[in-house]
């Protein structure tokens, strides 16, 4: 055997060794659904209701999401992977291409979380690690059901919070609404005390303090100020094809 067929054999074997690994690492990057279990780490059953939960938060907050598992990264990083499936999916509504994606790295014992558009902004990097301290412990234990709840849990708490902010802001502004009520009831109760005062007069003349208490309380004008809602109660973000992420092992 010649030189120029050893190589052609040596070329064929290493095609027939690598290549099943390539074409099994390029379906993992492959978005077949908004659950991609490839890792086989999943019960059927909560991938069906992992699936359906993500398809609520779709239609309810307008943004993508996606969870993928994989047991092999293709010889990236957990972060770099995550970029790629984002991108190569096309994944993302709107012309910012606002989604969310969620990959567990089972190769490098990684879990990975993207935000992209206005997702990021809502979800920024800070917001992005209380995430992962929720998912962690569920992570380490090998729950991995739990850990991707806690992560749409937590999806579904920031976008509540942008939307009609926080519970503490409603019991504030009621508790100042009772207060504000409380002192005009007091203040046209003594108005009307001073009136009914000095109608009741037995005389004529009426005391001129009286009457300038009066006076003072019935020409009384409030003026009422108007402030801009705070930021913190939800405020808009202008969209952006900003991106962001943060990771953890496990």
């Amino acid at each position: 055997m010649n030189k120029k067929n050893i190589l052609k054999l040596l070329i064929l074997v290493l095609l027939l060794t690598f290549f099943p690994k390539i074409a099994f690492a390029q379906e993992n990057l492959i978005k077949k659904a908004h659950v991609n279990d490839y890792a086989d780490i999943l019960e059927d059953d909560d991938e069906k209701e992992l699936t359906k939960t993500i398809k609520e938060y779709i239609e309810k907050y307008d943004l993508d999401i996606a969870v993928t598992t994989t047991n092999t990264s293709y010889f990236m990083t957990t972060k770099q992977f995550a970029n790629k499936f984002y991108d190569q999916n096309n994944m993302g509504i709107g012309e910012d291409r606002n989604g969310i994606l969620l990959v567990i790295d089972m190769q490098n014992r990684e879990f990975y979380i993207l935000t992209n558009g206005f997702v990021h902004q809502l979800i920024n990097d800070s917001r992005i690690e209380l995430v992962l301290d929720k998912m962690e412990p569920s992570m380490r234990d090998g729950d991995y059901n739990s850990a991707i709840n806690s992560f749409l849990k937590e999806i579904n708490k920031y976008y509540k919070y942008h939307k009609y902010g926080p519970p503490y802001l409603w019991i504030g502004a009621f508790i100042v609404a009772v207060i504000m009520a409380f002192v005009a009831l007091s203040h046209e109760k003594k108005k009307l005390k001073l009136i009914s005062d000095a109608l009741n007069a037995n005389n004529y003349f009426v005391d001129k303090e009286i009457e300038n208490k009066i006076d003072k309380h019935t020409n009384t004008r409030t003026r009422v100020i108007h402030h801009p809602r705070s930021s913190s109660g939800g405020g808009s973000f202008s969209g952006g094809g900003s991106r962001g992420g943060g990771g953890r092992s496990f």
